[in-house]
């Protein structure tokens, strides 16, 4: 009896284990769309201290994902998926596995795993754009299997906002007709968010409505947001900008509410319908607008959460408020409580996906730009509404002619005193230029053994990069600094004059970089002008034939190496001057010799753009120097100023200031 029992209860147990086994995605055609989620399984990694080899021991037990796509919500843990995929056919299959969610901070991929290690693909929009496979919003990655074989495919993923990761496998045709569907109505949504914007803009320079321009701001604020939900933001606004990829986000949020808040005042007229909900909304924009400043303090995990806290509970309040103010008899509540509850039902089923409470599906992928784009319209023709309320009252035909009378005058008189500011503002100019060009070195040091070569190249008239040498008499040994003040024209030049008497208080730490920038970083913050600056220090060591290198936020060193005949970066840690107390600059001890070139020089250089918002980049500037290494450095420059117009096809001038510093180690060294 026992004996039986035990038996029983053995087999109910391995019934079980062989339910929960994860089924393989079967490919029987080279022309794929579909699910690979509900064919994988998972492992949580709390502490996320699991790497691949972890992972992948056959001890670690994995739990199959039930759902059509995998959600865990918001959570600090890594999670690990582990896939299986069966080619079924006689031909090796090229395919595409995409991860369908944006928002992800890390992934790794890993395709092909041994004992002796494995292929990693790291993804997520904690890493540069550019490094991406696949140009593409979401991440994707190429694979391929081998007739009648089975592939196996890990993943790791963490983020710090809502962890999901549906996973979908595309053959290239079917990845490209899907990425021009989308296109198309993303396209759609954004047209019509620009075409509202455009519009309402023009009636607000014909009218000076402020409904009217709240309408156009809190516009804005949403598309950057829906950017920023979809990766179209960091596809084609900041594709090198990894912190404000990110923290964009909550600063947008905090942003469009400020807006979304005193439109609500204006179209539903609350200051006359009731004082005690017009003087909570207009408390909550002061709220909202000194929230921007959160991201920069507090990290994203707490940024983002007390931005979607403080969004859904402004969101019900303007509800609330919309349904009272059209008891009390106002006409463009309607609108407005439609159009409300239609943004907030597409805002609520997208939650409700983020926290994994309801699977990924199209509708649901596309809810937010649906509610958005019925907002959109009903909100336009609720400020309709209003604004023939606002004529219809003031008797708008006969106050328009005053109007545009007095509108005459004043633009007569505008003209004049822009007459008069250009003329103040050209004199300033000419000042702050003459300035500025005073604290930039007047010759370049001689040096045996170094050939120095500098280009400067301000945007305007007035730039805001800075470079200065130190020469240490006693050894002959030399620093140098090259800084980049975020921003361009006077108020970049003023500061650039305060960061060179920051470096001459600071020379006596000229053969420590390190230490050197976190003093002038502690002397900056002192000076509270909340201006950030990058910079790089390094200190030519000629008679150890060494550098000493330290970098704040700065683009980083390039060295070309003659016996080797390689460009080498170096970049070692450090934060923008300016923004917060501890910079924690590293130093890099980098050995020199002769033929060695040393290139130092600002992102004016490499982050040149296409029209297409393509950067030229840092691979490119290394080939430039592959290739042209050998010219004079005039001719050399000279090319280089002709390659990034030609890129960049901006014949008049640049989108910032071009510094770059050339540094020949001879033989005299």
């Amino acid at each position: 009896m026992h004996r039986t029992l035990w038996i029983g209860l053995y087999l109910a147990i391995s019934m079980q284990s062989l339910l929960a086994e994860p089924s393989h995605f079967q490919l029987y055609s080279s022309n794929l769309e579909g699910i690979l989620s509900q064919h994988c399984e998972y492992l949580e990694d709390q502490d996320r201290s699991l790497n691949i080899f972890d992972a992948y021991t056959d001890d670690k037990i994995y739990t199959p994902i039930t759902s059509i796509q995998p959600g865990f919500g918001y959570t600090t843990s890594a999670y690990w998926l582990r896939c299986f995929i069966d080619n079924n056919t006689v031909e090796t299959i090229d395919f595409l596995l995409e991860i369908a969610y944006p928002q992800l901070d890390d992934i790794r991929f890993y395709n092909a795993i041994s004992k002796s290690g494995s292929d990693e693909i790291r993804m997520g929009d904690t890493y540069p754009y550019l490094q991406r496979q696949f140009k593409y919003r979401n991440f994707v990655v190429p694979l391929q299997i081998k007739s009648n074989s089975t592939k196996q495919i890990y993943l790791r993923v963490a983020s710090t906002g809502a962890l999901n990761v549906p996973l979908n496998l595309w053959s290239y045709e079917t990845f490209l007709e899907k990425v021009i569907t989308e296109q198309l109505l993303l396209g759609l949504f954004i047209g019509i968010a620009f075409v509202m914007i455009l519009y309402k803009s023009f009636l607000y320079t014909l009218f000076h409505e402020l409904h009217y321009l709240y309408y156009v701001l809190f516009l804005t604020g949403w598309i950057f947001i829906i950017s920023s939900l979809t990766g179209l933001s960091f596809q084609y606004l900041w594709p090198n900008s990894i912190w404000w990829g990110n923290y964009n986000f909550p600063i947008m949020i905090f942003f469009t509410s400020v807006w979304a808040l005193l439109f609500t005042r204006a179209i539903l007229d609350t200051k006359t319908k009731n004082y005690i909900l017009d003087r909570i909304l207009n408390s909550l924009v002061y709220v909202n607008a000194f929230l921007i400043s959160i991201p920069f303090i507090l990290d994203y995990v707490i940024s983002i959460r007390i931005a979607l806290v403080l969004a859904f509970l402004q969101m019900f309040l303007i509800l609330g408020t919309a349904i009272y103010i059209h008891v009390k008899g106002n006409r463009s509540s309607i609108y407005f409580i439609t159009a409300w509850s239609g943004f907030l039902l597409g805002l609520f089923i997208y939650q409700m996906h983020s926290f994994a409470l309801i699977p990924q599906l199209p509708i649901i992928t596309w809810s937010v730009h649906i509610g958005a784009s019925f907002e959109i319209i009903l909100f336009s023709f609720a400020l309709a509404d209003r604004i023939n309320q606002i004529r219809i009252e003031k008797g708008i035909a006969q106050e328009e002619v005053i109007k545009m009378q007095k509108d005459a005058l004043q633009n007569i008189k505008t003209n004049q005193k822009q007459k008069e500011q250009i003329i103040s503002i050209n004199q300033e100019l000419k000042i702050a230029r003459d300035i500025h060009q005073s604290i930039l070195p007047k010759t370049i040091p001689n040096l045996p053994g170094l050939k120095i070569h500098v280009n400067y190249t301000p945007m305007a008239e007035i730039g805001g990069d800075l470079y200065e040498f130190i020469e240490e008499e006693s050894t002959g040994n030399l620093g140098i600094l090259v800084s980049d003040v975020a921003g361009h024209g006077i108020p970049a030049a003023q500061v650039a004059s305060m960061i060179k008497a920051i470096f001459t208080f600071h020379k006596k730490w000229q053969n420590k970089p390190d230490r050197l920038l976190k003093e002038m970083n502690q002397t900056l913050i002192a000076a509270q002008n909340n201006q950030l600056v990058t910079a790089s220090y390094l200190y030519i060591d000629k008679k150890n034939k060494k550098i000493l290198y330290s970098n704040s936020g700065h683009p980083p060193l390039l060295i070309f190496r003659k016996n080797k005949h390689i460009v080498e970066s170096y970049y070692p840690e450090g934060k923008i001057l300016g923004w917060v107390e501890d910079s924690n600059n590293k130093l890099d001890n980098i050995p020199i010799q002769e033929g060695d070139i040393i290139f130092i020089f600002t992102d004016g250089i490499t982050e040149v753009r296409r029209n297409t918002n393509e950067i030229w980049g840092e691979e490119n500037f290394k080939n430039f120097i592959l290739d042209h290494h050998h010219l004079d450095k005039d001719k050399f420059t000279d090319k280089l100023m002709t390659a990034l117009k030609k890129y960049s096809n901006l014949n008049q001038g640049f989108e910032d200031d071009l510094t770059l510093l050339i540094i020949e180690i001879d033989s005299k060294f």
